[in-house]
């Protein structure tokens, strides 16, 4: 994880820590004397982290922000709240001869009540302080108030409940909610319990306190986003183009991946081209034998099938020649696929000749078809029975 700078500007004091991985690697402190000063403090802050940084966050300590809790919120819609509180600036903030930059947002007291959430600040010292950042080449990310972020750092802390944080000659009761934070408020007092603060801050001993607010402003983003709005309008800009870029960079890349494999494909299918080409003859002769072979496997098969029936019928024609008188003679044989048997002819009793069939191996029930009639078998006499007879024939074992 890339380093962040985090810096808590307080009056005529700076505090900054450079946080990676959730650990302070460096910590510092500068004063300053007016808003002039604080573009040259806040940049020589950066160069002496000693660590290369590309991020920064700032967050505003109680003595240079204002923030108010109005209850009830206006019946405003949610998108034109940031815009009324920008209008009343005048009437809600102390101005002190400088215009505001000011940032507003729905929150929720413990009690369930929606209270507006509004900050303001004085735009010179957010001018110096995103100068400063340019100047020591330095994304700055966010601007807002400590109170939003304090609570992030401080262990064992419920909602809701009341953090309670020491400044120069007052304290700071910080009302921490279902959202967040939803109300601060200064209280001169001269002391305090101790803030339990979160191990990485703890070791800093008496003076965690005033680098509380740098190293929680690096582990969340405040609500109110205290930036002017010609910057925020540059920051989108900024990323609208950067977000353009690698869109543009990503449809070119996936271009050039679909080309690179139409390519492939094309010389693929060309170097395959030519191997055939090569070895036509092969494959020419390759696809004779092929021919040849189906040509003889249906030959073979028809073969079987002759063998199998042949099979079937010599068997048959063998017994029925011993079984049946030389009297009785047959003028047809009909053998359908399925087994079944028809066999006409003449005898002198087609009875007789029924039951000399049922003597036969593999013929069974035998039965005449239709009736039977007496005929001269080719005009010679004696007159016989002409016969049809069905079966069933079956394989022997």
């Amino acid at each position: 994880m890339t380093p962040v700078l985090g810096i808590s500007v307080a009056k005529n004091v700076m505090h900054a820590v450079v946080v990676q991985s959730g650990r302070i690697q460096w910590s510092g402190t500068a004063s300053y004397e007016n808003v002039a000063d604080a573009t040259e403090v806040l940049a020589r802050l950066a160069g002496e982290a000693g660590v290369p940084i590309r991020r920064a966050r700032i967050a505003l300590e109680r003595e240079v922000v204002q923030l108010r809790s109005i209850t009830p919120p206006s019946r405003l819609p949610r998108q034109a709240l940031q815009r009324y509180i920008a209008l009343e600036a005048p009437r809600l903030f102390r101005r002190n001869g400088a215009d505001l930059v000011t940032d507003a947002t729905l929150m929720v007291t413990p009690e369930g009540e929606r209270t507006l959430w509004a900050g303001a600040v004085a735009e010179p010292l957010i001018l110096a302080l995103t100068k400063g950042c340019e100047q020591a080449g330095l994304i700055l990310e966010t601007v807002g108030p400590a109170a939003d972020v304090l609570p992030f750092v401080v262990v064992g802390s419920s909602e809701p409940f009341l953090l309670v944080v020491p400044h120069s000659n007052a304290c700071e009761h910080i009302e921490y909610g279902p959202r967040g934070t939803w109300r601060s408020r200064l209280v001169l007092a001269h002391r305090t319990a101790p803030v339990p603060w979160v191990p990485e801050l703890a070791r800093f001993g008496d003076s965690a306190s005033q680098f509380a607010a740098a190293y929680a402003i690096t582990r969340k983003r405040p609500r109110l986003e205290l930036l002017p709005r010609d910057y925020k309008h540059a920051w989108t800009q900024r990323s609208r183009r950067r977000l353009t870029m690698f869109a543009s960079i990503a449809v070119l890349l996936w271009i050039v991946a679909v080309a690179v494999r139409i390519v492939r494909l094309e010389l693929e299918a060309r170097r395959a081209e030519s191997e055939l080409w090569q070895n036509r003859a092969a494959i020419d002769s390759t696809l004779a034998l092929r021919r040849d072979l189906g040509t003889a496997s249906r030959a073979l098969g028809i073969i079987k099938q002759f063998e199998i029936s042949r099979s079937r019928l010599l068997p048959l024609l063998s017994d029925l020649s011993r079984t049946l008188s030389d009297s009785v003679f047959l003028v047809a044989i009909h053998l359908n696929g399925d087994g079944t048997l028809r066999l006409g002819g003449y005898a002198p009793s087609a009875a007789r000749a029924l039951a000399d069939l049922e003597r036969v191996s593999g013929i069974l029930t035998p039965t005449l078809e239709g009736g039977v009639t007496r005929e001269l078998a080719g005009g010679i006499a004696p007159e016989l029975d002409r016969f049809s007879i069905a079966s069933k024939l079956v394989a022997r074992k």
